[in-house]
Parts: structure tokens; sequence; C-alpha cells
């Protein structure tokens, strides 16, 4: 794990725009010093896909130069949709290390890859989860593109330090902001083109699943109300047009409601339990107004949006040129990321 004061830069590449956050450590408290975003050339990442490398590189690295960062020592996460596993396993208890080992040596039964395909990464969260057992998240890449994703971001001039996956990204803001208690929580991010649904409890991510749905289905039916390009519509939802989403209360309430469909689907997937005990949404979909409270109607369970800033602090510059509400929508992955480097 790094240390130090220069930290890390969180960097979250996502179908729109490329969101960069550096954490830092004073003292005994965790502020966020810098964010910074600057939207893609259209077309330049479909589905999560990077469509246009060489442009995604240049883009990058022309950004950085630009910003100057204390730090090229990077956090980051490969997309939802490239090959990444996250499991909860449990295994017989024995000293930590020997059971990572033994997972590790074992890994052929959890995964579809071949062990020798992947890297991997396992974190003991609960030692004590019964008499002669204890739990384990056991986190799967595929070789082949990792080293395509870290040669992306060294060809930008960076040095990636950690590659992590977009909910444990997720988590790690939420850990760093809310008390832990004895209940599971939905934590749902709504990007662009996927939903990440993380169920956390208090030793961390339970189960997760990603889910292919996002705000392109709020963009197509402004598009279709309208009549206008997806590029039009998108500003309409980051507020640079002159419709406002608040202005749209029909459309805004029937994206609320197959966001509450998505996540009450999701509840099949939880372990032992029938629902969460409260669901805390975050992303672009969490711009939509009033998207908690449909959530909360449509699934009889307290739901609220994230607080990237409940316990973590934010430079008085960032205060002075951009608001909350931006910085919560915008940057909880980037954020999160760059947590890895001052804890």
């Amino acid at each position: 794990m790094l240390r130090g004061k220069k930290g890390l830069l969180g960097i979250d590449i996502g179908t729109s725009s490329l969101k960069i956050a550096l954490v830092e450590r004073r003292g005994k408290q965790t502020v966020v010093k810098e964010l910074w975003e600057k939207e893609f050339p259209p077309d330049t990442i479909v589905e999560g896909e990077i469509m246009d490398r060489e442009t995604i590189i240049g883009f990058i690295r022309e950004f950085i130069e630009e910003k100057k960062p204390k730090t090229r020592n990077v956090s980051t996460f490969v997309p939802a949709n490239r090959g990444i596993i996250v499991k909860r396993i449990k295994v017989e208890k024995m000293p930590i290390e020997e059971a990572k080992e033994s997972i590790k040596w074992n890994a052929d039964q959890y995964l579809p890859y071949d062990p020798s395909e992947v890297s991997l990464d396992v974190s003991i969260v609960n030692p004590n989860a019964g008499e002669n057992e204890m739990e384990a998240l056991l986190v799967a890449a595929r070789n082949d593109i990792l080293t395509d994703y870290i040669s992306l971001l060294k060809e930008a001039n960076l040095n990636p330090y950690i590659i992590d996956v977009s909910i444990l990204a997720l988590y790690n803001v939420y850990e760093m902001n809310y008390e832990k208690r004895d209940e599971v929580v939905n934590l749902t991010h709504i990007g662009k083109n996927f939903t990440h649904i993380v169920y956390a409890g208090k030793t961390g991510p339970i189960i997760y699943r990603d889910v292919t749905f996002g705000t392109k289905e709020l963009i197509r039916m402004i598009q279709d109300r309208f009549g206008i390009t997806s590029t039009e519509a998108e500003k309409i939802i980051m507020g640079k047009e002159k419709r406002k989403l608040e202005d749209l209360k029909d459309i805004c309430n029937s994206f609320s409601e197959i966001v509450g469909d998505t996540i009450i689907k999701s509840f099949a997937i939880l372990p032992g339990k029938e629902k969460p005990d409260r669901i805390i949404i975050s992303g672009g979909g969490a711009s939509v107004p009033d998207i908690e409270k449909r959530i909360e109607e449509k699934t009889l369970i307290p739901s609220e949006k994230l607080n990237v800033f409940n316990k973590i602090d934010i430079d008085e510059k960032l205060l002075a040129i951009g608001n909350i509400d931006k910085y919560n929508i915008l940057f909880p992955l980037a954020i999160g990321l760059s947590i890895r480097g001052v804890i």
C-alpha cells in the first residue's frame, strides 16, 4: 500500500468523461484535495469499450500535463464488462496467510477461467464467520485485460499503482463516511451504461451485481420526447441546457421507477435475507430529482443519496468553484480509488 503525502490519483475512466480525484491525509482527517473532470470526445468510449485507444491516451496525457498533479501514481479500475470477478467465499478456519494461499491454490473451483489466465487477490473480511469458518473476498481479473489497461495508463505517462474494481471503490467511500451497523446496505451506483449494485454488511461487501442499465435509458426517454440528439439530451441531465430535469417530472419518475424495479430484482441475490435495511444511491442517475423518494416508495425501504463528504473533508478551494451535489454525483468512484492512498 502506498503511503505518504502525495497519495494516489483516483482515475475513473467513464463512458462520457475522465474524472480524477486526489485524497490526502491531514493529521487524522481525510481530505479531498483535488477534483478534475473533462468530457471525452464523442464515441471514443461506447458501452464501456474504448473505441479509439490513441485518442484516449492523448486525451489523458494532455489533461494530466494541464493539471500537473503532485503525483502520477494511479489507482483505477477495470470496467465492469471486462472479465472481472468478485466473490465472497467461506473457507475452513486457519491462519490468515495460509487461508489466502489455500484460496489461490484452489481458485479453479471459484472461477470460470483457468487460474493461470487471471491475476488474483484475496482479503479475509471475516475471520470468525463460524466456529470453524472464515470469509474471504476473492478478486480475479483476466491477465490480458489487465495488461492492456496498464499499458494504456503507462502510455498516458501515468504509473498504475493499484488496479481496483468499481464496487470496491464504491464501498471505500461508503465505509469512510458511514458508521458500521448490524445491517445490510444496498449501494446502487447508476452510471451511463452500467449500474453497480453492492450489498454490504458490517464485515464488508457481501455480493454484487453489474446491470447493463443506466442513464442511457433516461437519455433515450428525453430524446424520444423532444426529438433531439443523445448529446443534447445528456446536456439536459448535466444541467447544461435551458431545459432542466426538474421540469421533466413524468420522465424522471418513470426512470426512477425502472431503477426501483432493478433494485427489487437484485434482492434475489442477497443470501439469507429477503431485502436490505437501507438503500444508498450514487452516480449520474442520482442527479434525477427526488429519485431516492421514488425508490423508497417503490421498495418500501429507507433510501437516500450517497454523501461523499459525510465524514471526509473537502478542500476550501473546491467549495469555492463547485458544489457538493455535483461532486457527490460525479466523483464517488474516483474518490474511492484515491482513498486507497491514505488508508
